[in-house]
């Protein structure tokens, strides 16, 4: 049982509830109980604590001792079932990505099952008809919360293992006379663009964001994850021998892998992705990740709004944030120092976070600044600039001398696209290989 189902079922425990109520307020897990409490403790909770606390809830928050406990856990139900139906409606008309940039195209998709399909009848049936009951409640949580959802109600991607196999970049080396085999495992993109406009950014990213409705991302995860699970890797370089599973193969290789099953950012900020239909973020993506004993690597330049604010929050009580430091001629150094220390005060004042992991000094050849004396009690890696997309802006005589990748692992964007990323000679495209969703009509 994972830390959700847990939470959920001591939500009406006042001790428990009592030592975790921002987590229950940030995970969105509600009850009489946890109401009564965060009324009590609101003038000192975080704000980020606070934001991230739906208006509905805040007003009965707010107005807690004009309601009895069964008025407070019908609110609640009549809650609960109003964002489910919401929720479910959302994605019965899906665009696909999702986007609040006109200029990207996009297909709308019903993503629901037959059994969400009934689902959404029968809660459209006890709204109309005022029942409010804890069944219901329980079947409304189970069809739109992000953590407690069962995935039986969306429609999932079925990938096979020869899917799984074939999405995994191969590449070999031989080593005194071995022949070594190497995979990258692919990449579920999240987001797809980044606001943060980085002068180096070597596929400059374009600012206009799309996302992958998070219910198809969970279905990807699922469908590969059944595979990939027997796969030993550890993040950057590391390397296990794979298990042996993977063993009864014809050609019965060793094969290494150099990434493991946990990167879903290519050209974007962790921080930044937003469904906007069931209310999820990076941070969410995150716990979620966790909860299921899967790896999550989390890269940002930082604090740029209330919703990545978030995001970093939750994601730090999993594993060590990874903090971009950009040092450029092009760059507002001033800015990103400020950005990147009110981001590390913030880590640390998250109770049990797992700190900074590390802070990544991306720079030309001669650093204008040195990290270790601004950031002196973090860990620094430094990290020349490639000439590759925006980089190329900069004399190659002031970057790195390293052999540009000419190729990335698989990507599979917002919009179901698998496609091969390149760089050929500083100019970075992708290849699309295929649609994984089945989209066939545009939006006009």
């Amino acid at each position: 049982m994972d830390i959700f189902e847990l939470m959920y079922q001591g939500k009406d425990r006042p001790q428990k509830v009592s030592s975790f109520l921002e987590d229950f307020l940030l995970f969105e897990i509600y009850s009489p109980t946890v109401i009564r409490l965060a009324k009590s403790r609101w003038t000192e909770l975080p704000s980020y604590v606070k934001k991230s606390v739906h208006p509905e809830i805040q007003e009965l928050i707010q107005k807690v001792d004009d309601f009895s406990i069964t008025e407070l856990r019908n609110k609640i139900n009549a809650h609960t079932i109003a964002r489910a139906i919401n929720t479910l409606l959302g994605y019965k008309n899906c665009e696909i990505p999702l986007t609040k940039s006109p200029t990207i195209p996009t297909i709308q998709k019903n993503l629901l099952s037959l059994r969400g399909e009934w689902a959404l009848k029968r809660l459209l049936h006890a709204a109309c008809h005022g029942e409010e009951t804890d069944a219901l409640a329980e079947l409304a949580l189970r069809t739109s919360h992000k953590f407690l959802m069962d995935l039986s109600y969306y429609k999932k991607v079925h990938l096979t293992l020869k899917d799984a196999d074939n999405f995994l970049l191969k590449t070999h080396t031989i080593k005194q006379g071995t022949e070594e085999f190497f995979y990258f495992f692919p990449v579920i993109q999240l987001t797809q663009g980044c606001t943060n406009g980085c002068s180096h950014c070597f596929c400059d990213a374009k600012n206009q964001l799309s996302y992958m409705p998070y219910p198809l991302w969970r279905g990807l995860i699922e469908s590969l994850d059944k595979y990939y699970k027997y796969y030993e890797g550890i993040e950057w370089g590391k390397t296990r021998t794979q298990r042996k599973f993977f063993l009864k193969r014809k050609k019965q290789e060793i094969h290494k892998y150099p990434y493991s099953f946990s990167r879903f950012f290519h050209d974007s900020d962790p921080s930044q992705y937003h469904d906007f239909i069931m209310g999820v973020d990076g941070g969410d993506v995150a716990l979620w990740a966790s909860s299921k004993g899967l790896q999550y690597y989390f890269l940002t330049k930082g604090i740029t709004n209330d919703l990545s604010k978030r995001a970093i929050v939750k994601a730090c009580k999993v594993e060590p944030i990874d903090l971009s430091f950009v040092d450029t001629p092009k760059e507002n150094m001033s800015h990103n120092i400020r950005q990147l220390k009110q981001t590390i005060d913030l880590i640390h004042s998250v109770p049990l976070n797992k700190g900074v992991g590390h802070i990544i000094h991306t720079h030309l050849k001669t650093p204008s600044v040195s990290a270790e004396k601004i950031f002196e009690k973090e860990t620094i890696l430094h990290h020349e600039i490639v000439p590759s997309g925006r980089a190329n802006q900069f004399p190659i005589s002031e970057l790195s001398l390293r052999r540009v990748h000419d190729f990335y692992p698989f990507s599979i964007n917002p919009n179901g696209d698998l496609v091969h990323p390149v760089c050929d000679y500083g100019h970075y495209q992708q290849k699309k290989l295929t649609n994984l969703f089945g989209l066939k009509k545009e939006r006009e």
